[in-house]
């Protein structure tokens, strides 16, 4: 046990209206919570300004008590940067403060502030600390880092997360050499970790309770947003259906609520409409299931920082097929639980499926391999060292 008191703020949180939200950074913050003497977690989302039936929640400051966390949450309107920037940063300082001060008057001055993502996590630590002697650090998991840093209102909000903090990680070695790439000299890797309790009745040995036994089933987790790649995933499952290999296919998706219409408008001109299932949203506890009964999990992103549903499939023995899009590397090795393909290859990636449909993968070693590299046990002693040398 360390003896400080943590403020976390994460850039993404599960909320009532998106449960899935971040919820690695809840499952994490519990168990991180247990090595730490008080942990407090400040979490900021933002409503569309234009949605009227919001508009009272102007600084409204949440609490919770869950467990060993102490919860707060402040909503704040959403205003776009190029109608209202100025008013904007005026707004956002004044919210951020004002939900500071009443977090300090009940829970007394943090030791340490940790921010996960520079944007807007880090950004808001750099509010809260300037004049204070608190130290923070960053832990960087957003993919959209670099495209921010090239938008005028951003870069120089970021940058002062980068000359403000005392430390920054990151969750992969693609991740650290971009960071490196922005002239931060001091950034080390601390991947994110799963609670493998919540698998434990995942012994590596696929049950296909309610699914077609003879098909090759294919999970994909997304909400089929732009930087995920869903031109790639539809265009790869097209070239793999039209090679015949000899199984029923079937694509599971999860996480999306609607096929988008230009999705769904290939779906429909393609003839792929039998062969994709779409689950929707799913209860984060439920996935494990839905991955336990998959042949594999595709990843087609143009960039992913780490990607933890890679790691939640090969927590349960599935193998994940990755385009070579950052995190998935660090823990994806090609022939033993998985392969990595090229980026906007629709042609390698169906031939890479078709390679690993006829590869034997031991589930059981797979899922061995994933729990020695990513438990807490592995991963949290590099967090409190982290934390006792700040």
């Amino acid at each position: 046990m360390i003896d400080k008191t943590v403020l976390h703020i994460p850039s993404w949180f599960p909320t009532k209206q998106k449960p899935n939200r971040g919820v690695f950074f809840y499952h994490q913050f519990k168990l991180l919570a247990t090595k730490i003497k008080k942990t407090i977690v400040f979490e900021v989302s933002a409503v569309s300004i234009a949605n009227v039936k919001q508009l009272m929640c102007k600084h409204q400051l949440d609490f919770r008590k869950d467990e060993n966390l102490n919860i707060y949450h402040l909503t704040v309107y959403r205003v776009p940067p190029k109608i209202l920037g100025k008013f904007r940063d005026i707004y956002l300082r004044k919210s951020i403060k004002n939900a500071w001060e009443k977090i300090i008057q009940k829970e007394g001055y943090p030791d340490l502030i940790h921010a996960y993502s520079t944007w807007p996590a880090g950004y808001y630590a750099s509010l809260l600390t300037k004049g204070t002697s608190i130290p923070f650090i960053v832990s960087e998991h957003a993919s959209y880092l670099k495209t921010l840093l090239n938008k005028n209102y951003y870069r120089s909000k970021i940058l002062k997360a980068f000359s403000r903090s005392k430390r920054y990680t990151t969750v992969s070695r693609s991740m650290e050499k971009e960071l490196k790439s922005f002239n931060i000299k001091q950034v080390s890797v601390i991947p994110n970790y799963l609670n493998f309790d919540q698998f434990s009745d995942y012994k590596g040995e696929r049950s296909l309770e309610n699914f077609d036994q003879k098909a090759l089933h294919l999970t994909h987790i997304s909400d089929l947003s732009p930087v995920k790649n869903p031109k790639l995933l539809f265009a790869a499952l097209k070239k793999l259906i039209h090679e015949n290999i000899g199984h029923p296919i079937k694509l599971h998706l999860i996480g999306c609520k609607k096929i988008p219409g230009e999705w769904q408008s290939f779906i429909e001109e393609n003839s792929l409409g039998s062969t994709i299932i779409n689950h929707g949203v799913i209860p984060h506890k439920e996935i494990g299931s839905y991955l336990e009964k998959s042949s594999f999990l595709l990843i087609t992103s143009h960039k992913e920082t780490f990607s933890m549903a890679g790691v939640e499939a090969l927590a349960v023995g599935t193998p994940v097929i990755s385009t070579d899009c950052g995190g998935p590397s660090d823990y994806i090795k090609n022939g033993f639980n998985g392969f990595i393909v090229p980026e906007n290859n629709p042609k390698e990636f169906a031939s890479k499926l078709i390679e690993a449909a006829n590869h034997d993968y031991n589930r059981e070693k797979i899922m061995k391999h994933i729990r020695n590299i990513y438990s807490p046990e592995a991963v949290l002693p590099k967090i409190i060292d982290l934390y006792s040398h700040i």
